[in-house]
């Protein structure tokens, strides 16, 4: 028995509810009434039922959607959002958001041949009542031909959304088992509430006749009562009379009725919107409150379980055309929870002292070009490090004298609005143009000829455009072609023909950093210290000493040799950029670039070839 094995499985224990080879579905209210789902469809008719439910779908399909890109290349990201677009995600959504009412909702994928790509044609709910799960938890097709144990489903064809699934019970659990009885409950109460109304609800109708009337008059005083109900008319005999009963006191009862089909409304709520604040009277601002808050956890729980199933899509169509690329992310969010959140927490970090650029305006609120005013771009003054400067007495102006008049200032340049995002922008991309270039050297050390380098470029930036991708090849074959050369010169030690040849450079100089500790009292003496660079390795120090006038002042002068090896000389050896020219044949660069129906690069080839030389 291996880690990796399953120990614990229906096979091997005393569970005997898969001894027919398939595992029938748990649910209590399905294996009471026969285990069908119609039974469950049924109850959607129900107007309050149904209602909730539309509620349910409704809050999951106003969320936005998109494609989190993370580690996935854009040219797979590009392809994956296009499918997207293709298909009727607001009808997908819905029919993956049945998971949530029947515990499981089968998904059967169409898949078609676009282009170069295997994508899918179009994605549809099938019953699942037609589906049952076996004894390995695996979903099985029930056909005509094997009702019992069903077929065995082909992989990456069905999506498979459930709600809550275990191991136990792999159906899911379904949210109309908790509206079953109290939805029966309902429809009797409503039944007898319309009994009793008919038979309580208008006067009853008393015809009087003498003793001696004979039953053919009474049957006929009858049928003249009924008239009466109907239509508000009836024939009497002249010795005869009609009185009006009201039924006094039976509201009580009605009020029952009444209670108990609001009870049932209520548990329906309760249990499919998780608040029952539309049915209840008593209702205020703080459960109200509390009832959104459910709701809202309720669609987020919902949303999950439909971007699983799309996100087990998207998985199966990067396996298929890009086996073994990183895959995107479908999520889904409230965009108005998140700018609140994010306005909040901005309003926060602005109390706190924190100030934001145009551009991040620009990019978190989706600001235009224009909408914002400038900003202003002064710096702050440095403090003096030895305290603030102060003015001297023979500056100073006398407060009653006029200010001094200057001369007008000259004009200054107006300054640059976009320097300073200029800098912010070149300094934030700098990193991703040095990983660009980095990629780039490493792609031509690693090729080891020009064919190999160029099926390495078309690989990492096939998703480029012809001109960027051209002048990306261009650049690489250029970097391969000057390290070829310097790769020969140092091979074949040649020299390399210079247009001039450089001037001989001086000796390098070696500079020693010589420290001494001197104590000498403050403010009596200044030390300057002045080490002169030789040719030879010597050293001359000049020490100045001014005293300013005052007895000559005691100096006590201690130097600390400490005993330690001898000193390391560092050796700077700065050598001046020198041009160089090289003599190479004029040649040109022609690339062909081959697309398919689709427009994505299929093939970039890059030839190189000599010039003729120019005609006398």
């Amino acid at each position: 028995m291996k880690l990796s094995d399953h120990i614990a499985r229906r096979g091997r224990s005393i569970d005997f509810t898969a001894l027919g080879f398939y595992l029938p579905n748990p649910d209590p209210v399905l294996r009471a009434r026969g285990g069908r789902i119609e039974l469950y469809r049924e109850l959607r008719t129900d107007a309050h039922v149904g209602g909730c439910v539309r509620r349910r779908k409704s809050a999951v399909k106003a969320l936005e959607w998109g494609l989190d890109r993370g580690r996935a290349r854009s040219r797979v990201a590009r392809e994956v959002e296009a499918i997207f677009a293709d298909l009727d995600l607001e009808r997908l959504i819905g029919e993956a958001m049945d998971a949530v009412l029947y515990g499981y909702q089968p998904l059967e994928i169409l898949w078609r041949k676009a282009g170069s790509l295997i994508v899918p044609a179009e994605v549809i709910g099938k019953p699942p009542e037609w589906f049952h799960f076996d004894a390995e938890n695996a979903l099985r097709f029930k056909t005509r031909d094997n009702p019992v144990h069903g077929e065995e489903l082909p992989p990456m064809k069905f999506l498979l959304p459930r709600q809550d699934a275990t191991y136990q019970n792999p159906y899911g659990f379904a949210d109309l088992s908790m509206v079953f009885w109290p939805i029966v409950f309902k429809k009797g109460g409503v039944k007898f509430w319309l009994a009793f109304t008919e038979k309580f609800g208008s006067a009853f109708s008393v015809g009087k006749l003498p003793r001696s009337a004979t039953p053919e008059e009474r049957a006929t005083l009858l049928d003249s009562l009924e008239a009466l109900i109907q239509d508000g008319v009836a024939t009497i005999p002249d010795d005869g009379s009609v009185e009006l009963v009201e039924m006094a006191g039976k509201s009580a009862s009605a009020d029952l009725y009444e209670k108990l089909v609001m009870y049932c409304r209520s548990e329906v709520s309760i249990a499919l919107t998780g608040t029952n604040q539309t049915t209840e009277a008593n209702s205020n601002r703080a459960s109200a409150t509390a009832g959104l808050e459910v709701a809202n956890d309720l669609r987020d729980g919902d949303a999950e379980i439909v971007a699983a199933a799309l996100n087990q899509l998207i998985r199966w169509i990067v396996d298929i055309n890009w086996a073994g690329a990183v895959a995107p992310r479908f999520d889904l969010w409230d965009q108005e929870s998140r700018d609140r959140t994010q306005a909040a927490r901005d309003k926060s970090n602005y109390d706190a002292g924190a100030r934001f650029s145009n551009a991040y305006w620009m990019r978190e609120y989706g600001y235009q070009d224009g909408d914002l005013a400038a900003e202003a771009s002064v710096a702050p003054a440095a403090p003096d490090a030895a305290g603030p400067e102060k003015t001297p007495e023979s500056v100073k102006q006398d407060p009653a004298e006029p200010p001094p008049e200057f001369a007008e200032p000259a004009p200054r340049k107006p300054a640059d609005p976009l320097a300073a995002d200029a800098g912010r922008l070149a300094a934030a991309a700098r990193p991703e143009v040095d990983r660009m270039i980095d990629t780039v050297r490493g792609l031509v050390d690693d090729a080891a000829d020009l064919p190999t380098l160029q099926a390495a470029l078309l690989e990492a930036y096939g998703d480029l455009d012809s001109d960027e991708l051209t002048r990306v090849m261009a650049a690489a074959f250029a970097l391969a072609e000057l390290k070829g050369v310097a790769a020969v010169r140092l091979e074949t030690g040649a020299a390399a023909a210079f247009a001039e040849p450089a001037a001989p450079q001086p000796a390098p100089a070696i500079y020693l950093n010589v420290t001494a500790p001197i104590t000498i009292p403050e403010g009596m003496v200044r030390v300057e210290t002045t080490v002169q660079p030789a040719a030879a390795p010597e050293v001359r120090v000049e020490n100045h000493l001014t005293l300013p006038d005052a007895p000559t002042p005691a100096i006590n002068v201690a130097v600390q040799a400490p005993a330690a090896p001898a000193p390391v000389i560092h050796n700077a050896i700065t050598v001046p950029e020198t041009p160089v020219t090289l003599n190479l044949p004029p040649r040109k660069t022609e690339t062909v670039v081959v697309r398919d129906g689709s427009g994505n690069i299929v093939r970039a080839t890059q030839v190189e070839s000599d010039l003729p030389p120019p005609q006398e």
